[in-house]
């Protein structure tokens, strides 16, 4: 099959590395998947270099600060220019449409060119996998990311007559595309995100004997919990070290809090974050994010063998869960006037019982299986052929 994968940008998030893993899977079986760039000038090197195997096609880059800065500035009064969406629908009808059995989309902003290049293209096949941002968009989240979407009721009712099948990474997002938006449950199918490091992996070096080191790798934004976790580390007695991996405007404010420490080490972004997760003996995610759903941190994490401490936010208590039903960690209260004092007692724990590290820490490829990237890719190539034999889902041009 001829697969067009789209996404708004090439950045070290989630929903970003994961258009490339599967892109790149796909191709290993076979399959001719190519990837399209929406927003080119944020592109991170560090992380396209890794997939230079894929063949990526992106929106010209000629002029797109301006556009988006009129974009930006007609928001601001309340006016929905897209100038940047109808250059970009117009570069996409003139070099891509036509050229693929499937489009398949990952976040709305793909799901909205889509949804209007379909209105002239009514046989494009649509699948999208939905990552979160659908429910920071219908609930106007609050906090350090705040995200809009001008006359968003129309854009979402549109889209949703519009993709062919929703893809779904957690129950919550089920309900609320069933529940809230009102999509037939036969539109929506369960994959989790599958996973493969981007190169081989060197053998991790754990030395005996010294420090228990914990692990956090996230966005850089209060809502990920870094300041939960760092109070709590604060708290524990014994030796022991934490390492964090990202950056952001919050992660400066700890830095400049806390870059004192010697046990604490700032590590800054990295394009293939379970190279440092697997040298280190616990990982830590104390996230509060409302949008949070499948976390691909902790399914790398998995993949590293290191015991899980995470907030039961998204569906990270399945992602932790094992066939048998035991835990490869422990799952702490998302309730964050508690939190820090929940992951000091659960941190304190791993210190003290070596054991438990070792038994958790062997539940983990049990774990992982759920998200191994060849059972992915086969899952998505099984739905795109089964999109493509069903009728042309025409409803989207009712009411043009």
């Amino acid at each position: 099959m001829r697969i067009l994968l789209i996404t708004d940008a090439l950045v070290l998030g989630g929903a970003e590395t994961f258009v490339l893993r599967l892109a790149r899977r796909l191709r290993q079986d076979e399959h001719a998947a190519e990837l399209l760039c929406l927003n080119p000038d944020l592109d991170d090197p560090r992380l396209v270099a890794q997939f230079d195997d894929i063949p990526i096609h992106r929106v010209p880059i000629g002029g797109l600060r301006t556009i988006k800065r009129i974009d930006r500035v007609g928001r601001m009064i309340g006016m929905d220019l897209q100038v940047q969406q109808r250059r970009a629908q117009r570069w996409v009808e003139r070099h891509l449409i036509g050229r693929f059995d499937v489009y398949h989309s990952h976040l709305f902003g793909a799901d909205w060119l889509l949804t209007r290049l379909k209105r002239a293209h009514p046989d494009i096949r649509i699948v999208s996998t939905l990552h979160g941002d659908y429910a920071l968009y219908e609930d106007r989240a609050k906090g350090t990311e705040t995200s809009r979407v001008l006359n968003w009721g129309e854009k979402l009712a549109e889209t949703i007559r519009s993709v062919d099948r929703w893809v779904t990474i957690s129950k919550a997002q089920h309900r609320q595309f069933v529940g809230a938006f009102g999509v037939d449950p036969a539109r929506l199918t369960a994959i989790p995100n599958g996973y493969a490091p981007p190169a081989p992996l060197p053998i991790p070096k754990r030395t005996t004997g010294g420090p228990l080191t914990f692990v956090m790798a996230a966005r850089g934004m209060r809502e990920k919990g870094w300041g939960f976790l760092v109070e709590a580390f604060g708290n524990l007695k014994g030796d022991c070290r934490l390492v964090l991996v990202g950056e952001g405007a919050f992660l400066d404010e700890l830095r400049a809090t806390h870059e004192r420490d010697p046990r604490i080490d700032f590590a800054g972004l990295h394009p293939n974050p379970v190279e440092i997760i697997a040298r280190c003996d616990v990982f830590v995610h104390p996230s509060i994010y409302r949008a949070e759903s499948l976390p691909t941190v902790i399914i790398e994490a998995l993949f590293a063998g290191l015991p899980v401490i995470a907030t039961d936010i998204g569906e990270v208590a399945r992602m932790i869960e094992t066939p048998d039903d035991d835990r490869a960690g422990t799952l702490v209260s998302a309730d964050d006037t508690v939190l820090a004092s929940r992951l000091a007692e659960a941190m304190q724990v791993y210190l003290d019982d070596p054991s438990l590290r070792v038994t958790h820490g062997a539940r983990t490829a049990a774990a992982f299986a759920k998200f191994d990237m060849g059972k992915c890719a086969s899952a998505y190539a099984a739905l795109y052929a089964k999109v493509l034999e069903e009728p042309i889902n025409s409803s989207t041009n009712a009411s043009h």
